[in-house]
């Protein structure tokens, strides 16, 4: 029997309204053991893709049906991949094992929402918001620069306020990391400068096979990677040989990888916070025991929202 529906509009799962429904078991909807990069970088397997719920949604209208599309999202609906990276450059890159990046998936209907939100945390911590101002993971957890007058739980509690955001948007998470220490034994040196492009193409292809919305990215500048990143995008839409490795060909990317300033981009901030706390609850060494309790807590709810991950490549052998 078909689901009553009160409002016009509403979504329903086609398992609702079909009682021969049968879930599709994704390729990667379990961990496996992980396969040399020689092989597809898609089908390695580094981690888990976590499908929603329902494969497929249909749109209901008095109530017939008038339109299939993907889970979660409504139809036509583009997703906006906002990519942020740690511990390729700058201070402390030495020290930190891996080079992550990580992303946010945004609906487009969430974007100026987020934008909104983060603004509203900024003003309710600091007081005001200065017209060049943007969310550093590192200047927010360490008290430095725009935060450098409040006190280590403050930062904490205005640290969560935005990571809670993901919850209450329902926005989700992937990841994937280069491991820099492996990856430089493994080829004597000769892969070190392609750990970015290493990383941006195991995400993306994470990020290919959950969901079928079309995505637009956008990333953080990254100077020395720009064009050959951007190039190498391009030649993934193509076919599946045209990234770093072999891997597969990108079906969800609808357009060129956009790189745009940190500071315009509160999406691009969001991923710059969640990626933050992912490299550092690598560490797993804070001063303090609520420094320690707050990363823990904060690292749960980012990962409660991850969709999907690599695991860190490459593995040590033996």
């Amino acid at each position: 029997m078909q689901p009553v529906l009160a409002q016009r509009g509403q979504v329903a799962c086609t398992r609702d309204l079909d009682p021969g429904y049968r879930p599709t078991h994704l390729p990667n909807a379990s961990r496996l053991e992980g396969q040399e990069v020689g092989d597809s970088a898609a089908t390695a397997a580094h981690g888990a893709d976590r499908a929603p719920a329902c494969r497929t949604q249909t749109c209901i209208n008095d109530p017939k049906m008038r339109d299939l599309s993907m889970c979660r999202y409504p139809p036509l609906m583009a997703q906006f991949v906002y990519i942020d990276e740690t511990g390729s450059v700058g201070k402390g890159a030495a020290k930190q094992p891996y080079l992550t990046l990580a992303a946010v998936l945004i609906p487009e209907d969430k974007v100026q929402p987020l934008s909104h939100a983060m603004r509203e945390v900024a003003f309710n911590h600091l007081g005001w918001l200065p017209s060049d101002f943007e969310f550093h993971g590192h200047e927010v957890w360490g008290g430095t620069g725009r935060w450098s007058e409040k006190e280590p739980q403050e930062l904490i509690v205005a640290f969560e306020a935005v990571i809670d955001l993901l919850e209450s948007l329902d926005l989700n998470v992937a990841h994937s990391s280069i491991n820099k220490a492996e990856l430089h034994n493994r080829y004597n040196g000769a892969a070190d400068a392609n750990a970015y492009l290493l990383a941006l193409q195991f995400l993306l292809e994470k990020i290919d096979v959950f969901g079928g919305q079309n995505r637009i990215v956008i990333a953080d500048e990254a100077k020395e990677h720009q064009l050959r990143a951007i190039k190498m995008v391009a030649e993934m839409q193509q076919w599946g040989g045209g990234g770093e490795v072999p891997g597969r060909t990108l079906r969800t990317v609808i357009d060129s990888l956009h790189y745009v300033q940190s500071n315009a981009s509160f999406g691009v901030q969001m991923a710059d916070l969640v990626a933050y706390i992912l490299q550092r609850s690598q560490r797993n060494r804070e001063g303090h025991p609520n420094a320690t309790a707050g990363l823990a807590r904060i690292y749960g709810k980012i990962t409660s929202r991850t969709v999907t991950w690599r695991e860190p490549w490459p593995q040590p052998k033996g």
